[in-house]
């Protein structure tokens, strides 16, 4: 062959190369260059953000303003209560107005102020009903406000029906448990007797509907369960809704035990007992089921090497030049860098392939200082996963680093305020609360333990006998005289 065919086909192997640029995610000196045929699919954070943080790679723990006042509005209702809790900004003075301000639902209106007060919608420092839960309804929108931002993030990433209809499920199910609570209020004319009635109504309906909420509590008993990528989204879109959920009933437990706890007689004092109880169990529970859904959501993202490796499609290897000093070829492939992936979703790539003739690879297998792919002859499986493992680990890297930048800010930093009331909780219990109380040893009759309504029908049923027995009085004088 003459020399000049020899430079020719050479320098074809060459003008391949021209316009090759690294890929941001690949940093390894012998690392892929075949951006002279592109890449396409997912081979890099920006290419796939974590959906439930938004569109974008979140850097840093994002801004969770709402999850803040939630996690302020609780302390705060704990303190009113007595609690040793640290707080943010204090609302203990639009509390103590409010009690004061009513006649009877004193410390439900001393709650729910501070829930309006805590999301910005009291001004009032006399607030009255109607202020109140005007506030009140102004922090339900912005916390739906936030959880329908959060669906709307997710849309793409979990179907749309299934988003949909789990949205009004547990959207519709929250209101109600929200109105029903804060709507005790309004019977306030009617006195303290209804008001409470009305919470303890609301408080045990709340509570039967937990599960509404915690979709995967049955699994947290399972150490063998292995949720589906389907299970994570579910868990995911659910998770913020739980936050919610979880601040109602510690607000409503709050609420109960602050309403009860100075009344003296046998069935308050009772009443103020196992509601500290629901509220210790239920705090175990909420904070064991967030660091399970946690745990789960990032083991689920933070995918093997051997998912990786294994995930690799080939799909052909073709030769693009010989020459006397080596043969070049492409070798075109697909891999996933998450196990959250559907199978639409992969990195796309075309590996540049060089295998020496009869002479041994150069010293760092360079040629005009060009970094190869591949400088000797790999088996097909080894191709793509030696092109792209560098890129998955940093890919890797940044879906965990955006997974705790959102749900941290989101959720889990809301754990150590609960633990904190929970064992503010344990202790008053345990100091003044250890055992039901007992009404012979209280000195209490049986009229002390009746309710004013039962007192009431007592009476009527006393009035009655007594007007029977005139009667018959009546009727045995008359015939007497006769």
């Amino acid at each position: 062959m003459e020399l000049t065919s020899i430079i020719i086909i050479v320098a074809a192997c060459f003008g391949a190369l021209d316009g090759c640029k690294r890929h941001s995610g690949f940093t390894s000196e012998n690392t892929l260059c075949g951006k002279i045929y592109g890449f396409s699919g997912i081979c890099e954070p920006e290419d796939y953000p974590y959906k439930p943080g938004g569109q974008k790679v979140n850097l840093k723990p994002i801004e969770a303003p709402e999850a803040k006042m939630q996690e302020n509005g609780v302390a705060n209702v704990a303190k009113y209560l007595g609690m040793a809790v640290d707080i943010g900004d204090s609302a203990q003075e639009v509390a103590a107005a409010a009690d004061k301000a009513f006649k009877a639902a004193k410390k439900l209106a001393a709650s729910l102020s501070v829930w309006g007060s805590v999301f910005g919608a009291l001004a009032s420092q006399t607030p009255s009903a109607k202020d109140i839960l005007d506030s009140v309804n102004t922090a339900f929108e912005e916390m739906a406000r936030n959880v329908n931002n959060a669906f709307s993030d997710m849309q793409g990433y979990v179907d749309g029906e299934v988003l949909e209809a789990q949205k009004a499920r547990w959207q519709d199910d929250y209101a109600a448990a929200y109105a029903s609570f804060k709507g005790c209020l309004e019977l306030e004319p009617l006195g303290d007797e209804k008001v409470n009635d009305c919470m303890v109504e609301s408080e045990r309906f709340s509570k039967t509907h937990k599960a509404v909420y915690m979709d995967y509590e049955p699994y947290m008993s399972v150490d063998t369960w292995d949720p589906t990528p389907k299970d994570i989204r579910h868990m995911e879109v659910q998770f913020l809704v739980f936050r919610d959920y979880v601040s109602l009933r510690v607000m409503m437990l709050l609420t109960l035990i602050n309403t009860f706890q100075p009344l003296p007689d046998y069935d308050h004092q009772n009443y103020t007992r196992i509601y500290y109880n629901h509220l210790i169990d239920e705090l175990e529970n909420y904070i064991e089921y967030a660091n399970f859904c946690y745990h789960h959501i990032k083991a689920k993202h933070n995918t093997e090497n051997d998912y990786f490796k294994n995930s690799q499609k080939l799909f052909n290897q073709v030769k693009i030049c010989e020459s006397l000093v080596y043969t070049a070829s492409t070798t075109e492939c697909t891999m996933q860098f998450s196990r959250m992936f559907r199978d639409s979703q992969f990195c796309h790539v075309i590996s540049y392939v060089r295998v020496d003739g009869d002479r041994p690879p150069k010293a760092n297998c360079k040629v005009r200082d060009f970094p190869w792919s591949h400088t000797e002859a790999v088996g097909h499986k080894e191709i793509c996963y030696k092109d792209l493992v560098d890129a998955f680990w940093v890919f890797n890297g940044s879906m965990l680093d955006q997974i705790k930048n959102f749900w941290e800010p989101q959720v889990m930093n809301y754990l150590p305020k609960l633990q904190e009331i929970h064992d503010e909780a344990v202790k008053a219990r345990d100091e003044h609360y250890p055992d039901p109380v007992d009404p012979t040893e209280a000195n209490l009759t049986i009229e002390d333990l009746m309710t004013d309504d039962m007192k009431n029908k007592v009476k009527e049923m006393q009035n009655r006998i007594d007007q029977v027995k005139l009667e018959r009085l009546e009727f045995e004088v008359d015939r007497i005289e006769l």
